[in-house]
């Protein structure tokens, strides 16, 4: 099997998982809890993220309102 096969088939395998882990979640609790937690857990992991990657342009940055327009 070649090396670009193989990283398809293992991003397939990934999206099954998820597939499956998201319907089990789904049929054992609302959809909007699902979805809530999904975002919870989005929002954390990638604060982490980007605290790590990117920590010394966030202490450069001006924190205020004028910055967002």
């Amino acid at each position: 099997m070649s090396l670009k096969t193989r990283e398809l088939t293992d991003e397939a395998d990934d999206r099954l998982v998820a597939n499956a882990t998201e319907e089990f979640f789904v049929r054992r609790r609302p959809l909007y809890e699902v979805v809530g937690q999904l975002g919870m857990w989005g929002v954390i992991i990638n604060g982490v993220q980007a605290s790590i990657i990117e920590h010394h342009k966030m202490k450069e940055v001006t924190w205020s309102g004028r910055n967002s327009m």
